[in-house]
């Protein structure tokens, strides 16, 4: 019962006038009470049990999309932000925005977010990201950053090359990949003047997340949100209450319902912090 509002339709009117009946039964001295309380039983469960296989059935369903929507934001949006302002190659903006990316992707899906893996290939976006801007340094410096740029880019392949799953099966797809990225090093270490040219970032969502860090106090309280836990949501100046009926930790992804099991709301762990930390979406204990 703690979901009904009035916005719910024939399904909310039933349950309400179904509960004005027993009231008024009740107080008027004409019910049974053993028999009224079997019969208002039978209904809320043959109600729940429909609302639950709706439920099932909409979770059954978003779980694949919303896994696969948000690996392909989290990636394009970590490729993005490491790639902004920085000028690169024809060779490794196709890298970046092809093998890598569908990689990316993969791995969010096959570990999460919060996984090594994903962490990994954060830290190798970046890193191949700088060894295609300019050495700035004087004279003296020129040597050691040069030598240390020499030594990442030695061992660079080998990790690349442990995270091209999106390539798994193809050797020699990889190794024309890691040939093109090594020609462009060889010339940067040489000095040589690469031939850069414009990109346009990756598709994606502009979540908040790809802007500021939400602090871990604000993503602890999405962090004990349980499934099937009810909370109220400010619409304007309407509130309605929604059900957390699907929270995917790898994805960092939250999907809500109202009473009759429709889907109203999908949110990240991030933008939902956001909703809790500014009062619009509150949790009913």
């Amino acid at each position: 019962l703690i979901g009904w509002s009035a916005e719910l339709g024939r399904s909310g009117d039933a349950l309400l006038k179904h509960l004005e009946q027993t009231i008024s039964a009740i107080n008027t001295g004409t019910a049974d009470i053993p028999s009224t309380a079997t019969a208002l039983k039978a209904f809320l469960d043959k109600d729940n049990t429909r609302i639950s296989k709706l439920e099932s059935r909409l979770c059954a369903t978003e779980t694949g999309q919303l896994r696969s929507r948000q690996s392909k934001n989290r990636a394009a949006n970590m490729i993005n932000e490491a790639m902004q302002r920085n000028q690169f190659t024809a060779s490794i903006i196709t890298f970046l925005q092809g093998h890598w990316y569908d990689s990316v992707q993969l791995l969010v899906l096959e570990h999460g977010v919060d996984s090594d893996e994903w962490r990994r290939a954060a830290k190798i976006t970046e890193t191949i990201v700088w060894t295609y801007q300019p050495l700035i340094a004087d004279d003296t410096a020129l040597a050691q950053a040069k030598q240390h740029l020499y030594r990442v880019v030695a061992s660079l392949a080998t990790e690349i090359r442990e995270l091209l799953v999106a390539l798994k099966h193809n050797s020699q797809a990889i190794e024309a990949t890691l040939h093109d990225i090594e020609n462009d090093h060889i010339n940067i270490i040489a000095e040589r003047p690469l031939t850069c040219v414009p990109y346009a970032p990756l598709n994606c969502d502009l979540a908040p997340y790809a802007h500021s860090r939400v602090s871990r106090l604000l993503l602890r309280k999405v962090q004990t949100l349980q499934s099937g836990q009810w909370l109220v949501f400010k619409d304007g100046e309407q509130a309605i209450r929604i059900k957390l009926v699907l929270k995917l930790d790898d994805v960092k992804q939250l999907l809500f319902t109202n009473r009759n099991g429709v889907k109203v709301m999908e949110k990240s762990f991030e933008e939902f912090a956001y909703l809790l930390s500014s009062g619009t979406a509150k949790i009913l204990h």
